[in-house]
């Protein structure tokens, strides 16, 4: 009896291009100069939705509310292609109810609290030297995380927002090499604690992100606003090398943002920032989404074989990562020279990358 072998996820050439990429985002973290940008996907392993099974939620809490009144309920069943408009649709509908707001809240709240145990791959991503640490996530895991390694420093994480620019201040700050700044956790969307914080639905996109998505950046007589969230994006992905996980990088305004700092620095086809994706069965699609972030977002995606679609391959790349960044610290430990030597691995490209960024940004204050 013959065994059917499955076509392998990569050509030898799509293996040998995704082995460069992981070396380059092994060197990037080793550098420690990259920021790790962390999405749902991570917190999916914790018992926390992803973005459209929250939406489901929302629309079970929104049901619940309605038969609890009229049993009147205007929604479509489901998002028709428009999360975010849909999410607008769910909370309009759930603050219409009696104490809907509140309800709202709480219900965040709730959805987003602190449970456990804590998670293996979320120390192991603390362990690693980024520079910094941002999340699009409302729950506290990471925060915890930190919060452990930095014994005393419990104060570790904040919401990007108006009312925190000290903090925004504190982590871009913390962010240069050889700084006594203790590392953050910056909550882009909200967190759990703070309801009201969390940014879920288009009209909360579009007031925090200072635009719509229905013209492309820069068009003539549609300028943005630069809201402290736009600003604070750009600033990190112009200066750092952001290193996206548990995301699937469908999130329109997040591709705006790539996008704008792309055509701001003309980064086209030159990559500074890293997506670390799954790669499964159906591997087409995957492929073509890697080719377009890498050409148009400056995104360079590394796979990780997900064929049994439990993700022990973002396990197994993480302790790579560590392991890796491990022999660097061992050797730096045992050289007897004084001071230190700065890293030897150095993301390809970054004296070029920094003069272009500086060239940008006297442009840009030139024209205000």
């Amino acid at each position: 009896m013959s065994i059917e072998q499955s076509e392998p996820l990569f050509s030898p050439k799509e293996l040998a291009d995704n082995q460069r990429a992981k070396a380059e985002l092994i060197d990037a973290c080793i550098s420690q100069e990259s920021v790790l940008v962390a999405g749902a996907g991570l917190s999916k392993r914790l018992g926390y939705p992803l973005w459209n099974e929250l939406l489901g939620d929302l629309r079970g809490l929104s049901v619940s509310l309605a038969a609890r009144s009229d049993g009147r309920l205007q929604l479509p069943d489901d998002c028709a292609g428009d999360p975010l408009c849909y999410a607008d649709q769910l909370r309009a509908q759930i603050e219409a109810r009696p104490n809907g707001l509140a309800r709202y809240h709480a219900f965040l709240r709730k959805r987003f609290e602190r449970r456990g145990p804590r998670d293996a791959l979320h120390r192991q991503l603390i362990e690693l030297p980024f520079r910094g640490i941002v999340t699009t996530n409302y729950d506290p895991a990471l925060d915890d995380e930190l919060a452990a390694s930095q014994p005393g420093n419990s104060d570790c994480h904040f919401v990007v927002d108006q009312e925190h620019a000290p903090d925004i201040a504190r982590f871009l700050a913390s962010l240069r090499l050889r700084t006594n700044h203790p590392r953050q956790v910056a909550h882009l969307h909200g967190r759990f604690d703070s309801p009201k914080s969390i940014i879920l639905t288009e009209s909360e996109y579009r007031q925090c992100y200072g635009h719509g998505l229905t013209t492309a950046p820069g068009e003539a007589g549609q300028a943005p606003n630069w809201t402290i969230h736009r600003k604070f994006l750009w600033t990190l992905l112009a200066t750092r090398a952001a290193v996206f996980m548990g995301f699937s990088m469908d999130d329109p305004y997040l591709k705006r943002m790539l996008q704008t700092v792309v055509k701001d620095l003309w980064q086209w086809d030159d990559p500074p920032h890293f997506a670390v994706m799954a790669l499964s069965a159906d591997r087409k699609p995957a492929k073509d989404k890697a080719q377009l972030l890498r050409s148009d977002y400056g995104v360079a995606v590394v796979f990780y074989d997900n064929s049994n679609g439990r993700h022990s391959g973002l396990e197994s790349l993480v302790q790579e990562i560590c392991d890796a960044c491990r022999v660097v610290t061992r050797r730096q430990l045992e050289s007897e020279e004084q001071p230190p030597k700065a890293p030897s691995h150095v993301p390809r490209g970054m004296q070029q990358w920094m003069q272009k960024i500086n060239q940008r940004t006297r442009a840009r204050g030139g024209a205000e």
